[in-house]
């Protein structure tokens, strides 16, 4: 860990010191700091305020002032938790009509009393929601396909048969995630029905990319983040995530060499504890050990001197965490390490399946009330795209990646690297000439 750094509020200025201070905690020369990639991770606002100086700085003359080694990238934890808000949001639903089947309406069949998730408070909680509507959602969809939706779930779990389970996972994925899905009869007649399809579908990015993130699959993530990348174009109050989630996956799939580009794939994600199943975000880390150094300032006692706080505590917080639970063990409480996971009782089940029933999910609803339809994102995400190519004078050079000190890196590499084998060639060459000259070939 490094120690905690003091950065001024102004722009310029604050980069300045959080670089000065890396260079001296690193023991790297100013020189060996701006000649190497430094990959910088965190929320959008330090991605946008670390692009918007390098642009102010081209052209630079020095390595020290152009900041083009710098890479910026936005973390994988902030990332899927506005991602999912906008998401979680668009589907909320109207909670003011008793018939509305938004997610508000699903949660409260849940037995949750949940508020709209508008402000930045918990997003875990609000993760935890989302997967809960999206589990119940399924599971009214796979009853429905049994024909055992209007019949009593017993608490013990049906026994089938491998086949007959694949035979209803078909059929289910062909009646609510299939693209057929969206276009069928009863899709087009109920907008209700549809704004489900579309949530089911929506939902789904959002847990697979969290639970990508638990198992330290940087590959399923990064296909979740390539269809973000297209719903966020449509997606309301998204509109920097809109121009830097693409950019981000230009520059790892195509920009960057494969070298530079799994570099930045393997910083996404870690493994605090070392087991399997337990990976966080590299940010996401980060604010839980905030988290902690905010707890030991906020309590009475010597944490609470600024200087300290920032050469002693700040470098020692896992230490700290470590003698707080071994001291709660010696006074008898019990230290539980828990993994965060979502269980639906029967009887939350119940009660979820008996509203379903109630407001007829999967049917035509004739029961006077029509929502108010919700857009596909994907699409309208796709037809943004094609209207900003057509229209624009620069089609979509809003998306090309800033990152030339960096691949100016790797040429220079590359290119010292091929005048290496082309000496090697050249000492080859002039090796066997020296060798191919006989003495008796020598005349007097």
């Amino acid at each position: 860990m490094l120690k905690l750094m003091i950065a001024s509020d102004n722009s310029a200025q604050g980069v300045g010191e959080v670089f000065t201070g890396l260079i001296e905690q690193v023991g790297l020369t100013a020189q060996e700091f701006h000649s190497r990639l430094q990959i910088i991770e965190g929320n959008l606002g330090s991605c946008n305020l670390l692009d918007s100086l390098k642009r102010q700085r081209v052209p630079a003359r020095h390595n020290h002032t152009s900041l083009t080694n710098v890479l910026p990238i936005p973390g994988a934890a902030h990332t899927l938790w506005n991602m999912a808000q906008a998401i979680f949001l668009s589907h909320w639903g109207n909670e003011k009509h008793q018939r509305d089947t938004g997610a508000w309406r699903s949660l409260h069949g849940l037995g949750i009393t949940a508020e709209k998730p508008v402000t930045k408070k918990d997003f875990n909680l609000m993760l935890s929601h989302m997967e809960k509507v999206h589990e119940a959602t399924i599971l009214f969809f796979l009853l429905t396909v049994m024909g055992k939706v209007h019949k009593v779930l017993p608490k013990e779990l049906i026994k089938m048969k491998s086949a007959r389970i694949a035979t209803i996972v078909e059929q289910t994925y062909a009646l609510v995630f299939s693209g057929e899905a969206l276009m069928s009869p009863l899709a087009s007649k109920c907008v209700a029905h549809k704004n489900m399809l579309l949530r089911v579908r929506d939902f789904a990015t959002v847990i697979e990319a969290q639970r990508a993130m638990k198992a330290g699959d940087c590959g399923r993530l990064m296909y979740m983040w390539e269809q973000w990348a297209v719903m966020s174009q449509a997606l309301p109050k998204l509109p920097h995530y809109s121009k830097h989630l693409p950019k981000l996956i230009l520059l790892m799939k195509t920009v960057l060499p494969p070298s530079l580009a799994k570099v930045v794939r393997s910083s996404l994600l870690i493994c605090p504890t070392g087991r399997a199943g337990h990976f966080v975000a590299t940010d996401f880390y980060l604010e839980v050990q905030n988290y902690w150094l905010k707890y030991f300032f906020n309590h009475s006692g010597i944490g609470t001197e600024i200087n300290r706080l920032k050469d002693v505590f700040s470098i020692n917080i896992p230490i700290l965490r470590f003698l707080l639970q071994l001291l709660k063990i010696e006074s008898g409480t019990n230290v539980t390490h828990q993994s965060h996971k979502n269980k639906l009782d029967h009887l939350s089940i119940m009660n979820f399946l008996r509203m379903a029933s109630a407001e007829k999910f999967g049917e035509l609803n004739d029961l006077g009330y029509t929502p108010t339809a919700i857009l596909d994102m994907y699409h309208e995400g796709i037809k943004k795209l094609q209207d900003e190519y057509e229209s624009g004078a620069q089609g979509l050079d809003r998306f090309r990646p800033h990152s030339e000190g960096i691949y100016q890196m790797y040429e220079a590499r590359e290119k010292r690297a091929r005048a290496m084998d082309i000496d090697k060639e050249n000492a080859e060459v002039l090796s066997e000439h020296s060798g191919s000259v006989n003495n008796d070939d020598i005349t007097t």
